[in-house]
């Protein structure tokens, strides 16, 4: 009986070093440019700054927390629409990308006048004291 042996073609090839640009997904870290290193600054940053907001909201009073967990969802939001920036690079493609972030900013804007204005939103307590 004679040895079956496969073409040459359908061997397996033998196993190639890691390469930055193989292809491989973790080594995209390794492969950031400034812009990206920057954009994932701001993702740290983000939602930190929105995790602060939420654990300040637990401890201050019932208006105060509905305003400090409007910001921090918002800014949460606003870091992960960095991540998704990280993967597509560019923040307005998609389309929908740009219009998420257009949003947040709005509500930054939003929050911004409202903590603001005189008035506008008193604690219980402040209130009464009028």
């Amino acid at each position: 009986m004679k040895a079956f042996k496969l073409p040459v073609s359908t061997r397996t090839a033998p196993r190639q070093r890691f390469n930055v640009h193989s292809g491989f997904k973790s080594a995209k870290v390794l492969s950031m440019t400034a812009v990206d290193v920057f954009n994932a600054v701001e993702v740290v940053i983000w939602c930190g700054i929105g995790l602060e907001f939420l654990r300040r909201g637990f401890i201050t009073g019932v208006i105060s927390r509905r305003l400090a967990s409007i910001a921090g969802v918002t800014f949460l939001l606003f870091g992960l629409s960095d991540v998704v920036e990280l993967q597509t690079g560019a923040f307005w493609r998609p389309w929908w990308l740009l219009v998420w972030k257009g949003i947040c900013i709005a509500l930054f804007v939003w929050l911004w006048i409202s903590r603001r204005s005189p008035g506008r939103f008193k604690s219980p307590a402040e209130a009464d004291q009028n």
